[in-house]
């Protein structure tokens, strides 16, 4: 197995940084990655992944604990297919009507859902993120964030303050980079 080094490192040791050992509680964390039926390019589906879960849980978390002690990522989990997904509206015949959607395997999944946990529960527990920051946040949401946005308004109308403020809509830029980035 062909392997890169991983430059990110949690502060001193990876091994238990915010995870759990525990089988069950991985179990029900890993199996809440695979849905559906779709594979990646290895052939395996999550269907199959997780009915053999119990059977493999011991060696899997063993290898992501070594990953993520050792700061490695095997290579072959990095790969995708990416497949075109027609959008719901327009022609066939015209290529901007595709979306690019990559297929990962399963495998990767799970790890990616465990560093994800681990990093997530460090970041958690060592109070690291700002109380403003609502995006990628579990129970925080748009609405909470527009909430936050009205009430910091009102406060500063209640102190005599003025207030200012610059929206930007940047749903058509995003959607020109990923279709420039798809082309080249």
């Amino acid at each position: 197995m062909s392997t890169v080094k991983v430059t990110v490192r949690l502060a001193g040791s990876c091994r238990r940084v915010g995870g759990v050992d525990g089988h069950l509680e991985q179990r029900v964390r890993f199996a809440g990655v695979l849905f559906g039926n779709a594979h990646g390019y290895d052939g395996i589906s999550s269907k199959v992944l997780k009915t053999s879960l119990p059977f493999i849980i011991s060696p899997l978390i063993y290898i992501c604990n070594l990953s993520l002690w050792k700061g490695i990522f095997p290579s072959r989990l990095k790969y995708s297919q990416v497949i075109p997904l027609k959008k719901t509206k327009g022609k066939e015949s015209k290529i901007s009507n595709f979306q690019p959607i990559s297929l990962l395997s399963s495998l990767s999944k799970i790890f990616e859902k465990m560093i994800y946990n681990r990093l997530y529960d460090h970041i958690s527990i060592n109070n690291i993120l700002s109380q403003v920051q609502f995006g990628f946040r579990k129970n925080l949401s748009t609405e909470a964030a527009s909430s936050n946005l009205i009430n910091s308004i009102l406060h500063a109308f209640n102190d005599n303050l003025t207030v200012g403020g610059i929206f930007c809509d940047l749903r058509r830029l995003i959607a020109l980079i990923t279709l420039f980035c798809f082309l080249n």
